[in-house]
């Protein structure tokens, strides 16, 4: 089993909700994968864009080698194949400068919460550097507040219905850009209607809105403790205690490193028995409820 001790660099790097909007660094997410199962399928690509208003965009996005093979009907989707990430980087290779980029920021994507910000954990941890559980902004659902409807939009879409040119494809960069794009026109429209800091987009709805009620409640917990002594009901193994290392919530899930099992797994919400902080293990932790 592997050692509790925490590094030091820990999840509390998040921002004050009083932070004004235009004094954020904002960095649009977008990664292409094998498939979507979080403890077998491997990114192919990342791209990060790294914005704060005034100040020149960062860019880095590259292919990697994901250590699993690239399933056909993956490549179908984003045209990545074996021979393309044969000799490209590993995650682990690019980590530390993922964890610079995405440090003390706003993380921002399209559906970011469905899948990319538990495969982002994933690697990070494997390269043993914490999880990035920062504040959120999802692009979808700032499209259906600016838009008033509850009509599910892809991101080119949204990119046409704000003006933002559309970049065809599904790779990484492209998507990352127009995510960027889109936040910005966005941004712009919320100051020209009073909103200032990250509390007023707070207040609507805006941040972390790609979560459950239940999803929103494990996520307060896991930004609060690295690791968690949980008992779960599962129906193959019945119930168990164990040790987990939270990197993402994902609907009703919560995705993490099991020391039980010493793999990473995927734990239902409605399933977890009791939470107990792993330093205060007489120190209860209530539920998250519907």
């Amino acid at each position: 089993m592997s050692s509790f001790s925490d590094s030091g660099e820990w999840l509390r790097d998040y921002l004050d909700p009083a932070t004004p909007l235009e004094e954020i660094t904002y960095v649009a997410v977008d990664l292409e994968t094998t498939g979507t199962t979080f403890h077998r399928d491997g990114i192919l690509e990342i791209a990060l864009i790294r914005y704060r208003p005034g100040q020149k965009q960062e860019v880095f996005a590259t292919l990697l080698n994901p250590g699993v093979p690239i399933p056909q009907a993956s490549t179908r989707v984003h045209g990545i194949t074996e021979a393309m990430v044969q000799n490209a980087p590993t995650f682990r290779d690019i980590a530390p400068r993922v964890a610079a980029m995405t440090r003390n920021t706003v993380l921002v994507g399209h559906s970011i919460t469905n899948l990319d910000l538990s495969f982002l954990n994933r690697e990070l941890r494997r390269a043993g550097l914490p999880p990035r559980l920062n504040y959120t902004l999802d692009t979808f659902f700032l499209g259906r507040y600016l838009f008033r409807t509850h009509k599910r939009r892809g991101l080119q879409e949204l990119a046409r219905m704000m003006g933002v040119t559309v970049e065809e494809g599904h790779r990484a960069l492209p998507d990352a850009r127009m995510t960027m794009k889109v936040w910005i026109r966005a941004l712009d429209w919320f100051l020209a209607q009073g909103f200032r800091t990250l509390r007023d987009l707070m207040d609507r709805g805006l941040v972390d809105a790609g979560y459950t009620r239940r999803g929103r409640q494990m996520l307060e917990i896991i930004r609060r403790y690295r690791f968690l002594h949980i008992v779960y009901e599962s129906y193959v193994s019945g119930r168990t205690e164990r040790v987990v290392e939270p990197l993402a919530v994902r609907g009703d899930r919560l995705d993490a490193y099991c020391h039980l099992r010493e793999d990473f797994r995927s734990f239902h919400l409605r399933r977890i028995r009791r939470i107990r902080p792993l330093e205060a293990r007489d120190q209860e932790i209530p539920i998250p409820q519907d």
